[in-house]
């Protein structure tokens, strides 16, 4: 039939590509004696031409493969990056409302008499606050005159970037502050603490803890959905491709040459679907989330590289 011809006629390109490439790397066994660099160029030559035809014959296969990969990289790049994006959405509608009892901490305390001493007192607060909360807090201060002249630096979380990491630190700090200004040179006739930012950002590490116990979950979940489709495809494009590694084989083509065409293939293969998938999820976190979408997203990267490196792995051992 013609569907047989053409087969027949496809894997006599194959086949002579192969065994060309074959004789120009491996001649019995000895390299050959012409100059390296046209040996070189040759091989590079014949190899490229004999990939481009085994993948030309399975095209179809190989493009659900970058489909799969594609998919699966856009899913968990996407989800790593939306969990950070409603998380720090989540945090700034929690702690940011400025002014607000439970979005601020006040320390007050009594002010020296002497400008010296004024001076002296707010370069102690300014270098216990950077040691205590370093830039996850905005510290204002303030004088009250009546009745009496006290002194009130106002802490407020710093919402610009908030992630988990700042908010933990952030929590660190607050639970500190009443002993180290207790144990400073900034209040020696003692201090008044007011705001309940401290309770306030407790709660939210704590919410954060119970989100990052379950959201490993469906991350996992959809990389074990997508690493089974992708060894799916490729045990039947191994299948497929059974009988045309025996002749490629028999021709004279090496075990380490074949192996060396399968990791090539896998890494093209692989590379074109995560970088697409990768577009995709910068695309579509744009489109829900703005900027800061993108930000995430491009933070994911991690995802990508791990996502590439399996499959690349899995692509050339099944």
């Amino acid at each position: 039939s013609t569907r047989r011809r053409h087969r027949r006629f496809r894997h006599a390109n194959i086949l002579r590509s192969a065994g060309a490439e074959s004789h120009a790397i491996e001649s019995g066994g000895s390299p050959i004696a012409a100059p390296s660099r046209v040996s070189n160029e040759g091989v590079q030559v014949q190899t490229a031409r004999l990939l481009a035809l085994r993948s030309r014959a399975r095209s179809g296969l190989l493009a659900g493969l970058v489909a799969t990969i594609l998919v699966a990289t856009a899913t968990l790049m996407g989800m790593f990056a939306w969990l950070s994006v409603a998380t720090e959405s989540q945090l700034r509608d929690t702690i940011g409302t400025s002014g607000a009892a439970t979005s601020v901490k006040v320390v007050q305390t009594r002010l020296p008499d002497t400008a010296a001493q004024q001076d002296a007192q707010q370069a102690e607060a300014e270098a216990l606050f950077d040691k205590l909360f370093g830039d996850t807090v905005i510290v204002t201060r303030t004088v009250t005159p009546e009745p009496q002249v006290r002194v009130r630096w106002t802490i407020a979380a710093q919402t610009d970037g908030l992630s988990a990491d700042r908010l933990v630190q952030l929590d660190d700090g607050l639970q500190r502050l009443t002993a180290a200004v207790d144990d400073s040179a900034l209040a020696p006739r003692g201090a008044v603490f007011e705001g309940t930012l401290d309770d306030t950002v407790a709660t939210a590490v704590r919410g954060i803890g119970a989100v990052n116990a379950i959201a490993p979950v469906p991350l996992l979940l959809a990389a074990a959905l997508g690493w089974m489709a992708l060894t799916q495809l490729a045990r039947l494009l191994g299948a497929a491709r059974a009988s045309e590694s025996e002749l490629l084989r028999a021709r004279g083509l090496s075990a380490r040459q074949l192996s060396a065409l399968a990791l090539l293939e896998a890494a093209v293969v692989t590379v074109v679907g995560v970088v697409l998938g990768a577009v995709a999820a910068i695309g579509i976190l744009l489109a829900i989330a703005g900027p800061a979408g993108v930000d995430a997203t491009l933070g994911a990267w991690p995802v990508a590289v791990l996502a590439a490196v399996i499959a690349v792995v899995t692509l050339t051992v099944i």
